[in-house]
C-alpha cells in the first residue's frame, strides 16, 4: 500500500513499463538499503506503468538529500511535494 502524499514529500525513482527494468531498479534500491514502494499508473496514452517511490519524508530537505543518494545508484529521481 502506498503512503499518502499528504503525509510528506515522496521521491519517484523511475516509472517503468518493462518488468525487468522495474525489478532492476528495485534491486538497486534494496541492495543500497532504501525502503520503497510501487504505484501502478496509466499514462495519458493509456499505457500501464509502475512508479517506484520512496518516502514519505517530513521535509523537502530530507527528501532532496535521499534523492541525491538514489541518483548515485543510476536512477533518475524527482521529489514530489505533498498535496
Amino acid at each position: 500500500t502506498a503512503p499518502a502524499l499528504a503525509n510528506g514529500y515522496v521521491i519517484q525513482a523511475g516509472s517503468y513499463t518493462d518488468p525487468a527494468k522495474l525489478r532492476e531498479a528495485q534491486a538497486k534500491l534494496d541492495k543500497a538499503g532504501f525502503k520503497h514502494f510501487t504505484q501502478d499508473a496509466i499514462s495519458k496514452s493509456g499505457a500501464h506503468h509502475t512508479r517506484v517511490r520512496l518516502g514519505p519524508f517530513a521535509t523537502q530537505q530530507e527528501a532532496t538529500s535521499v534523492s541525491v543518494r538514489v541518483n548515485k545508484l543510476g536512477l533518475k529521481t524527482i521529489v514530489i511535494k505533498p498535496t
